[in-house]
């Protein structure tokens, strides 16, 4: 009996509208029409965040009934010309970031069990200053952030600190023209991801990495640069001699790896090269 009627409700289709849905403190939906089809169990949505429209779908897989199973699901998104910002409601501190992202994010598994997520990233136009935490003092948040990786304080001349001066002008203009990004999350919880085809003035890059569920991080990046960013890099001698990647010149060593977890990032063999590469010595 309790089967039947079940089967009855879900012949039932409906259209719902909200004004407003927040998913966190960050995250808001507008202007959101969703179509049920609950024969089908599946829920057709449009909305629109952060003024740029979004759509997908919902698939509801139902256990058995007297089953001890999790309700199982299957969504899929899609957004176009999202502003890049967006990317700041996902991470914990805000960053300077500017362009567009077309997305498609596909997630299914279990409610309360294991899932499984994908979602690629296209940019355009992608505009970050990577400096945008260091306030008012970004030259000697850059020396405390290479003596912390490295552990170690040192003995700054003036050109050595007009050095890091020409490298903070550097990060607070990274452009690129076009790029796109995969992560990927496993049933066991594990995270990877790839970084190809960034193309910018000064700079290609390419990377990948993993994220373990403890929250271990570790990111390969190979860096191909030429403009000012060469000009800047042959100078503090960290540029391959003869070695270029797609017309853009590479590092005497490659990867830069960053690896850390939630408390801490590390870029020590990016640091400890530059600081070879301009002379530093350890304080005494």
């Amino acid at each position: 009996m309790a089967s039947k009627w079940m089967d009855s409700e879900r012949k039932i289709n409906a259209k719902l509208y909200f004004k407003t849905i927040i998913l966190s403190p960050n995250i808001e939906l507008t202007d959101c029409k969703a179509d049920l089809n609950l024969l089908e169990n599946k829920v057709f949505f449009k909305a629109d965040f952060q003024d740029s429209p979004i759509e997908g779908s919902l698939n509801i897989n139902f256990p058995e009934l007297n089953s001890s199973s999790h309700l199982g699901f299957d969504l899929q998104l899609f957004g176009q010309d999202t502003n890049a910002s967006v990317i700041n409601s996902f991470i914990p501190q805000d960053i300077g970031l500017s362009g567009m992202i077309d997305w498609k994010l596909e997630a299914g598994g279990l409610v309360g069990g294991e899932y499984q997520f994908k979602i690629q990233l296209d940019v355009k136009e992608f505009a970050v200053d990577l400096l945008s935490q260091a306030g008012s003092s970004p030259i000697e948040w850059l020396k405390e952030r290479m003596e912390e990786s490295l552990g170690t304080s040192f003995s700054w001349s003036a050109p050595q600190t007009k050095m890091i001066e020409a490298l903070s002008l550097l990060l607070e203009n990274l452009f690129f023209e076009s790029g796109s990004v995969e992560i990927e999350r496993t049933e066991s919880g594990n995270w990877k991801f790839s970084q190809t085809d960034w193309r910018g003035p000064g700079m290609i890059l390419l990377s990948r990495g993993t994220l373990s569920p403890e929250g271990n991080l570790k990111v390969n990046l190979f860096p191909g640069v030429k403009n000012k960013w060469a000009d800047f890099l042959e100078v503090v001698n960290v540029l391959a001699a003869g070695k270029r990647r797609q017309g853009y010149r590479t590092l005497k060593r490659e990867p830069l790896v960053i690896e850390g977890d939630g408390n801490r990032l590390s870029l020590s063999n990016w640091w400890r090269m530059l600081g070879q590469g301009i002379g530093l010595e350890p304080n005494e």
